[in-house]
Formats: C-alpha cells, sequence, structure tokens
C-alpha cells in the first residue's frame, strides 16, 4: 500500500495479548519486511508472499483491537470495501489473512510516494491546477465508493497517497476504509456504529459526525472533500485553535473563502472554486452539493 516514511521496527513482541509481526516472521503465506505506517487501528508493514516474492503490504489490526469484535468487524469491512472498489484512485486489495495468533490482516498493493499529508507538510500550498486535480482524483474515487453504499467518513491528507507510477507521474490513491460505513440496509443492521460514537478525525470531521448524530451519509465526505481542498489552497484548515475552540468553530461558525488565506504569492482563487468549497462546507448536509459526481463535473469543468 504505501512505501513513505519507515518508523523502526521493533520493540515488544506482542500488544494486548496479540503479537506483533516482526522482521522476518511469516504470517500466512506473506514474509514480513519491514513496518511502513501505523495508525489509531493497525500498522502496516511491507510483506514478500513466500513462494513468488511479489512484495506487498500488510495491514493488520492493533493490540487489543484484535479481540474487540467491533474493530475486527470494521477492519473487515474496511478489507471488503476496497476489494469491491475496482478503481484506479483507490489502493486495490490482495488478500485476506485470518492466520491465529497473527492479528487479522489483509494484503494490498505496495506503492511508492508520499501522503498528501507529508507533501503539504513540505510544500505548504498547492499550485491552482495540482490543488484542483488531486481533489478531483479524490471526488472520483469517494464517487465510485458512494455508488457502491460506502460512505468513507475520514477524508483528510493522511487518507490520500500520492503514488509514483512507472512513468514517472503520480496517481492519486485514497486510502484506509477503516471507518467506512455500508449503507446497506442489512448490513447497517448487523455492523452500524453505535448513535453518539465519533468517528473520523477532528478537525475533518462534518458537523454531523462531531454531534455523533444517526444517518451520517455521503454528505459528511462531501464536507472531508471541501476540508481538504481549502487545505490545499491555503496550507491551513478554515479554523485554528485549541481543540475546543475548532470543533466549536467547526459546529457554530462558517467557513472564509479559501481566497481570504491564500497566500498572494500563490496566485488568487477563481470565484466558482471559493463557491464550491463554500458550498461543500454548509454546516447542514442538505445545503452542500448532494452528489459527489455533481462536485466532479465542476472540478472537471
Amino acid at each position: 500500500m504505501v512505501r513513505a516514511k519507515r518508523p523502526a521496527t521493533g520493540g515488544a513482541s506482542s500488544e494486548g495479548g496479540a503479537p506483533i509481526p516482526a522482521p522476518g516472521d511469516v504470517v500466512g503465506a506473506y514474509r514480513v519486511l519491514e513496518r511502513v505506517g501505523s495508525g489509531s487501528m493497525g500498522r502496516v508493514f511491507e510483506v514478500e508472499h513466500t513462494a513468488t516474492r511479489a512484495r506487498h503490504a500488510m495491514k493488520t489490526l492493533r493490540g487489543g483491537f484484535a479481540f474487540d469484535p467491533d474493530a475486527v468487524s470494521r477492519f473487515f469491512l474496511e478489507a471488503d470495501a476496497i476489494a469491491r472498489l475496482t478503481h484506479p484512485n483507490v489502493v486495490a486489495i490482495v488478500d485476506l489473512v485470518d492466520c491465529p495468533p497473527w492479528p487479522p490482516s489483509f494484503v494490498m498493493e505496495l506503492l511508492d510516494g508520499e501522503t498528501l499529508a507529508d507533501a503539504l507538510e513540505r510544500e505548504q500550498v498547492f499550485a491552482l491546477e495540482r490543488a484542483v486535480g488531486v481533489a478531483a482524483a479524490v471526488a472520483s474515487a469517494l464517487a465510485a465508493a458512494h455508488a457502491q453504499a460506502l460512505v468513507h467518513r475520514d477524508v483528510k491528507p493522511d487518507n490520500v497517497f500520492l503514488a509514483l507510477a512507472p512513468s514517472g507521474g503520480v496517481t492519486v490513491k485514497v486510502l484506509d476504509f477503516g471507518v467506512a460505513k455500508l449503507l446497506d440496509d442489512t448490513v447497517t443492521r448487523k455492523h452500524s456504529t453505535a448513535i453518539g460514537r465519533q468517528i473520523g478525525t477532528p478537525g475533518y470531521m462534518a458537523p454531523e459526525q462531531l454531534m455523533g448524530s444517526a444517518g451520517v451519509d455521503h454528505r459528511a465526505d462531501i464536507y472531508g472533500l471541501g476540508i481538504l481542498l481549502f487545505e490545499m489552497l491555503t496550507g491551513r484548515l478554515p479554523w485554528v485553535g485549541t481543540v475546543a475552540e475548532t470543533l466549536l468553530a467547526i459546529a457554530r461558525t462558517e467557513a472564509p473563502a479559501p481566497s481570504t488565506l491564500r497566500p498572494r504569492a500563490a496566485g488568487p482563487v477563481p470565484a466558482w472554486l471559493d463557491e464550491l468549497v463554500l458550498r461543500c462546507l454548509r454546516k447542514q448536509p442538505s445545503e452542500r452539493p448532494q452528489q459527489m459526481l455533481e462536485i466532479l463535473a465542476v472540478l472537471r469543468r
């Protein structure tokens, strides 16, 4: 999946009762080479198939989550979500690994490059054409997800990967459907997130997510895409301050237009793009664009 920053491997051999894979360990049919990333729920390793020697990325569920039925359910829902999305801007899943005592895992394509978060940290602000191009690729991936009744619900720069293509270009990939929600009625009844639990990342969450409201739908991703565009255009989030101040502002204050915060040296933001971002960031889902394809059409104008 990713080959970007490489944190040091090693450390404790187990966590929460589940063993932590280390270089040389074999998990199912895959030999662990090194750890390449980690998140709140999972770790990502570079692995090779023991027979074919093909290189992949393997995501494993962290520690105590491996024994949490809800976490395991959402983890494999992520695998199912990715497997169903055969889209050039979504990371491809290769295999599922359920091989106790190792934590549940799935195997994905291995990508070279960096996250959008890393690129923004280095460059601060994107050129207009680049920002629109990245946003259009993300919108295309999310439109495909929504067509499969999937909502990502954690659209942020850390979950967008700028993969280096063999041709030397860059392909945008949306990562981590770990908090995706299946909207299909049957699956929703079985795997639904409890009302009142916030799922997402503060600063990028739609107001209805912050409120823990029931019925969070694809329009939360539309809000998240608006935040993503805002950050690429201005080098910052719409609201800054303490976590409490930021969350209060998201719930109560309208976002400023990107053009008012974009550095002058970066060039102007056209009125149509200002308008699109502000529509995506409306507090009420009913006031945002209602379909991701609508946004994609504007970005590709």
